[in-house]
């Protein structure tokens, strides 16, 4: 009777809470920071923006490899892209900058890494922990995000005045706050 109920309950459809914003992770795609009056900015050529790729099901290239995406940046005229590692929690990301040639699968390269790059990403949307605080700062819309912390050392253990700020505590490099950024794909 047990292994009976034991397949029933897998049978089951998942608890999904979608329409209220369950935590799903970062998912992948084109994302730009929104205008000051809080509308998507996707057609503006100069607005900040990122890309992120995430590996179906997040799974690395390869056994030996912990790549799971990469993540192209252009925040105040500055761009460039980092190869993207997992961490324990959905929204942290290790990394750096290819240093070997790798495999390619899913759009994931394999590639040893060079660097140090680390990524904080935070759900933008309206009434959560990273949308909430004064009334001037916009909360965003579900599926949006936000970038909190984004760093490069170019030296694994180099001294904290080699690291390249992007994003720290939420302001880019120009030293702004930066808005949710909305996702302008699929």
């Amino acid at each position: 009777m047990i292994p009976f109920a034991l397949v029933l309950l897998g049978l089951m459809p998942a608890d999904r809470d979608t329409d209220r914003g369950a935590d799903t992770g970062p998912q992948s795609g084109r994302y730009v920071e929104r205008a000051v009056d809080g509308r998507a900015a996707c057609d503006v050529a100069d607005a900040n923006r990122f890309t992120l790729h995430l590996a179906p099901g997040g799974e690395p290239p390869h056994p030996r490899s912990a790549n799971v995406g990469r993540i192209d940046l252009a925040l105040a005229g500055w761009a460039d892209g980092y190869i993207l590692t997992a961490r324990d929690d959905r929204w942290h990301f290790g990394g750096g900058r290819p240093h070997t040639v790798g495999t390619m699968r899913d759009g994931v390269t394999s590639a040893f890494l060079t660097g140090r790059f680390e990524l904080v990403l935070a759900a933008g949307a309206a009434g959560n922990e990273a949308g909430s605080g004064s009334g001037d700062e916009l909360g965003g819309e579900f599926g949006d995000l936000r970038l909190i912390d984004a760093r490069f050392n170019p030296v694994r253990l180099g001294s904290a005045a080699s690291v390249q700020p992007w994003v720290i505590d939420g302001a880019g490099p120009d030293g702004r706050p930066l808005r949710p950024f909305s996702r302008c794909d699929g």
